[in-house]
């Protein structure tokens, strides 16, 4: 089920300086443009887009609807091209929803010993 494309957009652009973008990017996807930040930076967004969405809820009818978000992040690296940053960033989102939704997944992109991106982070999954 798909939620209004606006209740997403005001939510998220709430965590956003003015400056920042959000949008659909397809279906039920939205991506976020987050400019001049470093890791912590765009970790610290990330948690706000994650508690503000876990806070909020969306009447349908005669019911409440709680909602929930899997974010991938990654900050932009020398060389990369708006698709390699997309890129990567979908593959993080769809590791947060491979590892049950509701959390943030984070990767650099950077080649080193630890490649791999990190996990969804057990601090922000859902409980249990």
């Amino acid at each position: 089920m798909f939620l209004n494309e606006e209740f997403y957009r005001k939510t998220l652009s709430a965590c956003l300086r003015l400056f920042d973008v959000v949008g659909r990017w397809g279906g039920d996807e939205f991506v976020a443009i987050i400019i001049n930040v470093r890791k912590k930076q765009l970790h610290d967004t990330a948690q706000r887009f994650l508690s503000l969405i876990r806070s909020s809820s969306v009447p349908i009818e005669r019911e409440t609807l709680q909602v929930t978000v899997s974010l991938g992040t990654t900050l932009a690296k020398l060389g990369d091209t708006v698709e390699s940053i997309i890129r990567r960033a979908d593959s993080l989102m769809y590791q947060s929803k491979a590892s049950g939704g509701d959390c943030i997944s984070t990767g650099s992109g950077r080649r080193s010993n630890s490649s791999a991106p990190l996990p969804c982070i057990p601090e922000h999954c859902k409980p249990g």
